[in-house]
């Protein structure tokens, strides 16, 4: 195996590997923080923890500063807790992951095709490499979307009493 095989391929294992993080900024108050979270979890199924309890999937989860409140996916019902007592919120965005997987896909598959047409026409005599990339982009633009729907983008807000 080559230098800029082995290369290209640990740049696009590297590419498949991102991932977001939210981060509170320092001066976000509590409720700014709620509405970045109920924004996120606005109309989506979520998986809400409990404190000393198993998550259980929800639908549409509303913070506020002394309640949470949420749909039951069991029986339709709106129901809440003390907002003190909620852990975690863990919400999926399949959007997100397809846009996501959309451009990974592309761009990993462009890479991937080069170093195909690399190896099969190194002197570039018929468009290989060219080719490879068309050929590699293509592929990852049907693929990377369906992997990125199917993973989705995770997005996972804990519920800090020590945010100011």
């Amino acid at each position: 195996m080559t230098k800029s095989v082995l290369a290209a391929m640990l740049f696009i294992l590297a590419l498949s590997g991102c991932a977001r993080t939210t981060q509170i900024e320092k001066e976000q108050t509590k409720d700014e923080y709620y509405m970045n979270i109920n924004e996120e979890c606005e109309n989506k199924y979520a998986v809400l923890r409990l404190q000393d309890k198993d998550p259980f999937r929800v639908y549409n989860v509303r913070i506020g500063p002394d309640t949470t409140s949420w749909t039951d996916i069991a029986d339709g019902k709106i129901k809440s807790v003390q907002t003190g007592s909620v852990y975690s919120v863990q919400v999926t965005d399949r959007a997100g992951g397809f846009l996501s997987g959309l451009a990974y896909g592309a761009l990993c598959g462009a890479g991937a095709g080069i170093v195909y047409g690399n190896l099969t026409d190194p002197q570039n005599h018929n468009g290989g490499r060219f080719l490879g990339l068309l050929g590699g982009a293509l592929v990852g633009v049907i693929a990377g979307p369906v992997i990125g729907v199917t993973a989705g983008e995770q997005y996972y807000f804990i519920i800090n009493e020590k945010i100011k």
